[in-house]
């Protein structure tokens, strides 16, 4: 089976198109993706399109050097265009503003998109719901000026580390919960390299080499697997991944995968946490690695962005499915303007881009308030559960 993509690009129409237009739209666009194998959906609201595209990477990529010079649109904007391990979508639809329930009865093809997003029940979690939701806000609307606007309708196991570090039997994982507020769900773990008393072993790694380092770290990423698949890990696992050279990169990522199918941990509920503090080389080489394993489900994280100088460009280069806010950044929040400002910045960005924040470091109540009324709802911290050597622990949920 060929490697899937999607891209997915937002532009503005060159007139205003009537609702026969857009039908005549549908109608040639399923005939010809239906050939090619290409599923996705085309919005048209304000003037302004909003498309995606499924399919195999050859394909993709011509249709949408014809579609860019289709003359009913301009100011072709490239959104993203990454692998997917799956499709969010069965086949190609089309939804516009004024669409209505007769509309979608009647016509093959049509969708809601606006009104009761009947669409979200049949996409996969993933950037294109998080995009179609950021469309609907009012994000990516490219309209001309020529253009009217037209009306839209809603918005205790034993330890591991004889094997991985000899001489340290003692040093294992403490797990620490990433909380969805609004869900009220556990959504992932991360995996902590701790002492039994949950202290840092950071005195112990500064004493190793290079390659001692990184070889520990895969020995311990494995085993960090091992232990939560035993534990009965039910939700996602966060890794740290320290990419100390692009040449040992993909090495560890392919010792990763591997242990997580040894222990029957879908690939797809692996996120490696890129310690942008350590990364050196080339971020266009990283992200062309990273991205050859995204279609077998992996998911990355920037950890703690804000911290370093290789966030932003490492941000611009690869995209990831999330970022960790520097918790620098968190800390008192609610009574610093400018760190308020900041992160109001970056999460505005990662809206656009449909890209997750994670707000590590909560320790009190009045930090999360302000966070999460910014947009936030991905939480880790003391303030919902303290990490636990060798153990799932339960969260809690403060109240707003």
């Amino acid at each position: 089976m060929k490697p899937l993509i999607h891209l997915i690009y937002s532009s503005a129409a060159t007139r205003e198109l009537s609702e026969e237009d857009l039908i005549y739209l549908l109608d040639r666009a399923r005939t010809k993706n239906s050939k090619l194998d290409v599923t996705g959906m085309l919005l048209y609201a304000e003037g302004s399109f909003f498309q995606v595209l499924e399919g195999d990477a050859p394909t993709v990529d011509e249709l949408f050097r014809i579609i860019a010079q289709d003359e009913r649109h301009t100011q072709v904007v490239t959104i993203i265009r990454e692998p997917i391990p799956t499709r969010s979508f069965g086949e190609w639809s089309m939804s516009y503003s004024t669409i209505t329930p007769q509309d979608v009865a009647h016509i093959v093809g049509l969708n809601d998109y606006f009104t009761q997003a009947s669409c979200f029940g049949q996409i996969n979690p993933g950037r294109a719901k998080k995009l179609l939701t950021a469309f609907k806000k009012g994000r990516w609307r490219t309209r001309l000026s020529n253009v009217s606007r037209l009306a839209t309708s809603g918005d205790g196991v034993p330890t591991y580390t004889d094997t991985a570090m000899p001489g340290r039997p003692n040093i294992s994982h403490a797990f620490q919960p990433i909380i969805d507020v609004n869900t009220r769900c556990v959504v992932s773990f991360e995996a902590l390299l701790r002492g039994p008393n949950n202290e840092s072993v950071l005195p112990i790694l500064q004493q190793l080499g290079p390659i001692e380092r990184f070889n520990f770290h895969t020995k311990c990423r494995a085993v960090a697997i091992g232990l939560a698949a035993r534990l009965g890990l039910r939700c996602d696992l966060n890794l740290s991944f320290t990419p100390t050279g692009l040449d040992d990169t993909e090495t560890a990522i392919c010792s990763t995968l591997d242990s997580a199918k040894a222990h029957g941990l879908d690939p797809s509920r692996i996120t490696l946490q890129i310690d942008q503090n350590e990364f050196s080389g080339s971020p266009e080489r990283f992200a062309q690695i990273i991205n050859e394993y995204r279609s077998a489900g992996l998911k990355t994280t920037i950890d703690h962005l804000g911290a370093g100088r290789a966030g932003l460009s490492l941000l611009e280069s690869y995209l990831p499915d999330m970022i960790t806010l520097n918790e620098f950044l968190v800390r008192g929040i609610h009574t610093n303007g400018p760190r308020q400002a900041i992160v109001s910045g970056v999460t505005q960005v990662c809206l656009d881009l449909g890209i997750d924040i994670i707000a590590k470091g909560i320790q009190v109540t009045d930090e999360y308030r302000w966070l999460h009324r910014a947009g936030i709802n991905l939480f880790q911290g003391d303030l919902f559960a303290r990490p636990a050597f060798e153990q799932l622990p339960p969260a809690s949920y403060p109240q707003e």
